[in-house]
């Protein structure tokens, strides 16, 4: 059985604050667990790479300085973790406008970048950090203007979706990987982000096996 590119857009990490009564900061801090969560659940299962849309462009524009504050402390932290006690097994890859982020995310990103890509892992992880999908067929187009590189060469994310989970309700993509997503079978659950077990991510699994996909045809 082929290895599948599993994308999962994490909905609900505020609805979930406002649903418990807890501060965002609460929320985000069980979001980051989860989105660990989804590491080591990937690294058991039949997926050969795993994409996480972290952040938004749209939520990087328009979150308070202060909530971006805390997505941004909580996330250098999560990074310090991970180059302490490295895990294994896996390759990780930050993927949106990067250049626009607060120098200390930006130097997590490339410390993490270089301590784990030295050499090819069984499994890829994509985070997308202030990415949307319209901005990076604006830029695979701007760098197709001498029309030396496909559009696929051009884009930030080379990966064709095979599936796409996405958590909190919401029935759309929302500006996610528009190119990459256009065969990938689509998952919705209800529950927000937080709430998410692995039984809901391995039931997405069985519904993806369970589908006929035609590709078009």
């Amino acid at each position: 059985m082929e290895k599948l590119v599993v994308a999962v857009i994490p909905d609900g990490n505020r609805r979930f604050a406002e649903k418990k009564g807890i501060s965002y900061r609460e929320a985000y801090s069980m979001g980051a667990n989860h989105i660990e969560n989804l590491f080591h659940w990937a690294r058991k299962r039949d997926i050969r790479s795993l994409i996480v849309w972290a952040l938004s462009t749209d939520n990087f524009k328009k979150r308070s300085l202060m909530e971006k504050r805390i997505l941004f402390n909580i996330f250098v932290k999560k990074v310090e973790k991970y180059l302490r006690k490295k895990l294994e097994g896996v390759n990780v890859y930050f993927i949106g406008q990067i250049y626009k982020l607060p120098n200390n995310v930006k130097n997590a990103v490339r410390r993490l970048e270089e301590e784990y890509n030295s050499v090819i892992k069984p499994l890829k992880i994509y985070i997308l950090l202030n990415y949307s999908g319209e901005a990076e067929l604006l830029s695979a187009f701007n760098n197709r203007k001498n029309k030396t590189k496909s559009l696929r060469d051009s884009l930030w994310l080379k990966e064709d979706i095979d599936l796409i989970i996405r958590t909190g309700g919401e029935r759309r993509l929302s500006n996610f990987a528009i190119y990459q997503s256009r065969y990938a079978e689509l998952y919705f659950i209800d529950k927000l982000f937080p709430e998410v077990t692995v039984k809901d991510l391995d039931k997405a699994l069985e519904h993806f096996y369970k589908v006929e996909r035609r590709f078009g045809r």
